[in-house]
């Protein structure tokens, strides 16, 4: 395999080089499963990632940068070559006159292009880590953990997901929105509160991992992560490329069911069970907007809602044709006095009547 120098910007340049450097990661990739519109995020999210760590250091810098990018596609392959190699190993095999913390951050930016994923020891806030005592497999192991023994499923009814849980529903229905991430730990975090939920945006290399499985990535968490994908954006409705076209025209639809089908079983879905669980307990919430006086498909508190509007309806009909009663029942009167007094002047003009009625008369 041939090292390939990376540059500060890939999505801009000729499909052959874009090529070049995704078989990099990927050596079995056939040229002809190549569209460099599918990798156009990944590609950005790799600029985005260098800019990142220019700005944070002078050694990333782009005035000299080029000595860097030569020394990540070189690790890039020692990494795919030795995947066992602990991280103080392949510090030590460097040459490098560079300050210190260069080499282990460029190592790290080497596993970040090779994972699709964030790697940064340097940064504290939920990025994978990679202590310098283990090889990339064991900081991937370390990272991802396995399921917890609450994601276990108890019954054949609490296995099923319905068929309708799709972000399409969860946008239209309850309000959520999308937020994408490069960072694959946090697939499918949900934030109640501001009502987003993340996805991981980078489905082509997922499907890349699960097709030529050389990196480190465990098998459980790249097939279910690629599942949850198409159990929330299902490529073959039109309401999908709706929801992807106002969410930055993501395109990975495209891509198909990657040769499985749709599934909607939850003991299917490995370590992100927990959270697909979670996805499926917003179902049991109230709907937002037009769709509270809707029926759910689940059919969930439709009666009470549909009781509580009818009774809201009802009592204001009531207290609009109480009003509308009242104000005609005021001009009736008003009008009956009017011809009380009329007939009254009337009668008074005859002498004998006006003298018949001194009341009314005098």
């Amino acid at each position: 395999m041939t090292a390939i120098p990376i540059t500060l910007s890939l999505a801009p340049r000729s499909r052959e080089e874009q090529f070049r450097f995704v078989q990099n990661i990927w050596p079995k990739l056939p040229e002809g499963d190549f569209v460099s519109a599918d990798y156009q995020f990944f590609f950005e999210f790799i600029d985005q990632y260098l800019k990142e760590k220019s700005e944070k250091s002078d050694d990333f810098a782009p005035v000299r940068l080029d000595h860097t990018r030569d020394e990540i596609g070189k690790y890039m392959q020692r990494l795919q070559e030795q995947p066992t190699l602990k991280k103080v190993d392949l510090i030590s095999e460097s040459s490098s006159c560079a300050a210190d913390d260069v080499v282990p951050r460029t190592i790290e930016l080497a596993a970040t292009f090779l994972l699709g994923t964030p790697v940064d020891s340097d940064y504290k806030f939920g990025r994978m880590t990679w202590d310098v005592n283990m090889d990339l497999g064991e900081a991937v192991v370390a990272a991802f953990g396995s399921a917890s023994a609450s994601d276990s499923i108890n019954s054949t009814e609490d296995d099923n997901i319905p068929s309708y849980l799709t972000m399409h529903y969860l946008r239209t229905r309850y309000n959520y929105q999308v937020l994408w991430t490069n960072d694959i730990r946090q697939h499918l975090d949900i934030n109640s509160t501001h009502r987003q939920i993340k996805v991981y945006e980078h489905l082509v290399c997922l499907w890349n991992h699960f097709r030529f499985p050389a990196l480190p990535l465990p098998k459980d968490v790249i097939d279910g992560a690629i599942g949850t994908l198409f159990l929330l954006f299902p490529p073959d409705l039109k309401e999908t490329r709706r929801v992807l076209k106002v969410n930055k025209d993501r395109t990975f639809y495209k891509l198909g069911y990657c040769g499985r089908k749709r599934c909607l079983k939850l003991s299917e879905y490995g370590p992100w069970r927990g959270r697909v669980s979670e996805l499926r307990r917003i179902l049991d919430d109230s709907p937002r907007g037009i769709y509270q006086l809707l029926s759910q498909k689940n059919g969930q508190k439709f009666i009470a809602r549909a009781t509580f509007w009818v009774t809201i309806f009802t009592t204001a009909a009531v207290l609009i044709l109480g009003i509308i009663d009242a104000v005609h029942t005021t001009k009736s009167y008003r009008i009956f006095q009017k011809q009380l007094e009329v007939e009254t002047g009337v009668a008074c003009v005859d002498s004998k009547a006006a003298d018949a009625l001194p009341k009314y008369c005098h």
